[in-house]
């Protein structure tokens, strides 16, 4: 009875399958929205175990991807080049295509540059 419960529990639990987490800066986002781009810069020990390469990973887009903007929910087409991202997928143990199931991206909006200023009403005249 022991050895079927054991069982049991090891079939619930699927080993082959592992999450792999991939971070970086978005690179580039297909025009129909399929498929992007992302300049690695570090994930977990999966993420990083599966790509050993400097080039840009491509992730592919399914129905089901969820996307998050500065921690409110997006569309691929609100993502840009240059967004920060974090990336989770969930595939076989070994596999080296990548489906996204959920990207996490930040922007950080730029400050604008600042405009000179008039002298001040009460500043002595030169």
């Amino acid at each position: 009875m022991l050895v079927a419960m054991t069982a049991g529990t090891a079939a619930a639990k699927d080993p082959a399958t592992v999450t792999y987490v991939f971070k970086g800066e978005m690179a580039s986002v297909a025009e129909d929205g399929s498929s992007f781009e992302i300049a690695l810069t570090g994930g977990n020990k999966a993420g990083r175990g599966a790509v050993a390469s400097d080039e840009p990973l491509s992730l592919t887009i399914t129905p089901e991807s969820k996307v998050e903007l500065n921690d409110q929910e997006a569309t691929m087409a609100e993502l840009k080049a240059g967004d920060k991202v974090v990336v989770q997928s969930k595939a076989p143990k070994g596999t080296t295509s990548f489906k996204a199931d959920k990207i996490s991206a930040e922007r950080v909006e730029e400050p604008a540059e600042p405009t000179e200023s008039a002298p001040a009403e009460d500043e002595p005249a030169a």
